[in-house]
């Protein structure tokens, strides 16, 4: 393999002995797969003879790096880290090379040489492996790092001790039969998938970001419509349906009596539309599901029986072709097509985005007015997990006494509960129903979206009050209409980044994931506050079906290509980008959107189609952006150096308020 060149000789790793003497540094290389920088492990073999291995700061042995398929690359790397210097640790544990063990043609190693450096062998085996037991719960990518540096060692090993055979030697270490740590090495190897099962399983559940909405359940599987009909040489016979789960997870407080595994939801599934295209997007994580089912998998909070036909409990829908009878059979014929299709690789991110999910409902055929949800209802605990369960796994947590009283009062002030979404809208009259709705969803238990119209004259303190109220209920999205402008604080509010998240919630109230503000008493007052982004526009949005948390997650994603724009080629893609965002949310009727930043700002002009103004504190805007030939206005903040040049009186263009602004 031909050795990429070093992009920057500058760019060096630093090393050290086991006595903190410094050791020479050696050069660095770039990947361009991964963007990483790394260190070949023969060079530090070549400038550390007999080098073992490397340790961090913490004392654990540094691993190599691994590429996109899981496995070691080769030739073996280091990655880069400046702020590292790594220990250099010898096979045979001294610093004194003169007495390193080391095979002169045929000449026979004594025992004294070499049983020490085998026996150093032996002990890292076994610690990588004993690392890999606890490691499970380890993020993905971490953990298939584990797996094959152990097996480097498990196979360096095995290399060594029949390089032994070859001499007759019949060793022990530490006290310990040769054959006995063999037989432990390979039981150990023998539980790898095992672990590597469980590892897939923890970083579905638990590494997604669930705080941020889905749009339906993660958990699904996809069947044969009907085995009867089913032909393998004839593909049109390959019909699937699509059944979601109800993600339950076992609660402390529990309705009872009532089986708190993950099931097949109570709906007769959908009819998949497109099946070939949709297992050329999918298929890996149906393939996880499929798998999760027929196996099960058990943790604190999930439970996933064993019994394959214990996912149709009482409740779920069952027919002639998907019954305890027929599920086993109708499992393992979907496993089998789909990896004939994609033959199963290693995955580095087993679960699914949200983006992903919300992409899932495009291959459903639904009938009618039937959702897309299977009869699941969207469920925030009080952690701001979301997830989608039936309506007995939802429900168990109410106070029913409770919920009629809250749909009595909503539905007085001209609003609704819709529960199987999770949202609540309500129309409120006057600051103290703002208190009277705050104890409504305490008496509940159970956490809603919330969207509020106010109807009246609100002050500022009022609506610092009301988000704080909301945020302290752990909601995960707020809509507020009718907030009067001036609740701003008085300077550059068009440039400011969004008030009611920096502002009106401070830092101490973290339970808001999403703050969205609607301006609608006033037509000059027609904006949407939501993140960093302020969005000018012609009507009102209220009432709406619009998910804010999608529209969030793709504006911020505009946000950052303006941000890393260092071409004008790119500043126009981001500005492509945004006027797709806004055809996708409905939002064609939008003029103007400002994108803000820790110390810039830029507007774009939906008629013109470009940014048209631009705002810094300190000249950190984005070049791209004063480069496009687009601006109209831009001004510079010059507050922190006005003060000196104030002083000196020096400068002419200077306002009476300290800014220094061109034009």
């Amino acid at each position: 393999m031909t050795r990429p060149k070093s992009l920057s000789p500058s760019v060096r790793q630093k090393f050290k002995s086991q006595y903190n003497h410094p050791l020479p540094s050696l050069s660095t290389y770039f990947c361009t797969e991964s963007g990483k920088r790394f260190v070949y492990w023969d060079d530090i073999k070549n400038a550390f003879e007999s080098v073992f291995y490397l340790q961090d700061r913490s004392e654990e042995r540094h691993l190599f790096m691994i590429d996109e398929c899981a496995d070691r690359h080769r030739p073996l790397r280091i990655e880069h880290d400046p702020d590292e210097e790594y220990t250099v640790v010898y096979i045979d544990g001294h610093e004194d090379r003169s007495n390193s063990y080391q095979h002169n043609g045929n000449d026979i190693p004594s025992p004294i040489d070499l049983f020490a450096p085998l026996g150093r062998l032996v002990t890292t085996t076994m610690y990588h492996f004993d690392r890999l037991k606890l490691a499970p719960t380890a993020v993905r990518a971490t953990f298939l790092q584990l797996v094959a540096n152990a097996r480097y060692y498990h196979g360096l090993l095995v290399e060594e001790i029949e390089g032994l055979d070859e001499f007759s030697f019949k060793a022990q270490f530490g006290g310990r039969d040769r054959a006995l740590i063999m037989t432990q090495l390979r039981e150990l190897e023998e539980q790898v998938p095992d672990w590597d099962y469980r590892n897939v399983y923890y970083n579905m559940f638990y590494r997604v970001q669930t705080k941020w909405d889905y749009a339906t359940s993660k958990l699904f599987i996809v069947l044969p419509s009907d085995l009867k009909s089913w032909d393998d040489a004839d593909s049109s016979t390959h019909l699937f349906r699509l059944y979601f789960l109800c993600d339950n997870r076992m609660d402390v407080v529990a309705r009872s009596g009532l089986q708190q595994h993950v099931h097949l939801s109570n709906h007769p599934g959908y009819n998949l539309l497109q099946p070939q295209k949709f297992f050329c997007k999918y298929g890996d994580y149906v393939l996880r599901l499929l798998e999760l089912v027929k196996h099960g998998y058990s943790d604190n909070a999930y439970d996933i029986p064993s019994d394959t036909s214990a996912i149709l409990w009482k409740f779920s829908h069952t027919s002639s072709t998907l019954n305890r009878r027929t599920i086993t059979s109708l499992i393992e014929k979907a496993i089998t097509h789909i990896q004939a299709l994609s033959p199963p690789k290693w995955i580095m991110e087993p679960g699914l985005t949200r983006n992903q999910s919300a992409a899932i409902k495009g291959f459903l055929e639904v009938q009618g007015c039937e959702n897309t949800e299977g009869d699941l209802h969207r469920y925030i605990d009080s952690g701001q997990h979301v997830s989608w369960r039936c309506q007995m796994h939802t429900e168990q947590h109410f106070g029913w006494r409770h919920l009629k009283n809250l749909k009595t009062y909503v539905d007085g002030r001209l609003g609704h509960v819709n529960m199987q979404q999770g949202i609540l809208q309500v129309q409120l009259k006057s600051f103290s129903e703002t208190d009277q709705i705050h104890q409504h969803l305490s008496d509940i238990r159970h956490l809603f979206n919330l969207s509020i119209k106010l109807n009246w004259n609100l002050t500022r303190s009022e609506m610092e009050k009301l988000c704080q109220s909301v945020a302290q209920r752990k909601t995960v999205a707020l809509e507020i209409d009718g907030v009067p402008l001036k609740i701003f604080p008085p300077g550059y509010v068009h440039y400011t980044r969004n008030i009611f998240a920096a502002k009106i919630v401070p830092d101490t109230v973290t339970g808001l994931q999403l703050v969205t503000i609607l301006n609608y008493p006033a037509p000059k007052e027609q904006c949407i506050h939501i993140g960093n982004f302020i969005l000018q526009s012609k009507s009102s949005p209220w009432g709406l079906s619009r998910s804010w948390v999608d529209l969030r997650t793709d504006l911020d994603r505009v946000g950052k290509l303006v941000s890393r724009a260092q071409e004008v080629s790119e500043c126009k893609a981001a500005v492509t980008q945004l006027q797709l965002v806004q055809k996708k949310h409905g939002l064609a009727d939008t003029t103007s959107v400002t994108i803000q930043d820790d110390k810039w700002g830029a507007v774009f002009d939906s008629k013109d189609g470009a940014i048209v103004e631009a705002y810094s504190l300190d000249a950190s805007c984005p070049m791209a952006i004063y480069a496009s030939g687009s601006l109209r206005r831009l001004t510079v903040d010059l507050r922190e150096f006005a003060r000196p040049v104030a002083r000196h009186n020096t400068r002419s263009d200077c306002c009476s308020d300290g800014y220094s602004k061109t034009r």
